[in-house]
């Protein structure tokens, strides 16, 4: 194999563990019911994976775009659109929460 070979691969492996580990907190926030400071943790530990995840992806799209190679490319616009996928996630188990936790403090 060649190095462009051995950093894309070192790439998408780096994509599948940080999305794996999204989800994990995705489900961690679709559980959390407080406290508040739970929550902001959790929020920062997603906003952390995500900003890696685009990082990542980012540097993937660079290398299909400096071989020209359409394959590359599709496989980059699939990871933009899970990422993407998974941040509506993202947002809807935090809108979940946070809304659970007021329910909470209103009783």
């Amino acid at each position: 194999m060649d190095s462009t070979q051995d950093i894309l691969n070192t790439i998408r492996q780096e994509v599948t563990e940080n999305n794996l580990q999204l989800k994990a907190i995705i489900q961690d926030i679709n559980c959390c019911v407080g406290p508040l400071v739970e929550l902001h943790g959790l929020n920062s530990a997603g906003r952390s994976k995500i900003s890696a995840l685009r990082k990542f992806i980012d540097r993937f799209g660079d290398i299909a775009k400096e071989n020209k190679d359409p394959e590359l490319l599709k496989e980059v616009v699939l990871q933009r659109e899970q990422l993407a996928s998974t941040m509506d996630s993202f947002k809807k188990a935090n809108l979940k929460s946070m809304l659970a936790i007021e329910k909470r403090h209103q009783r």
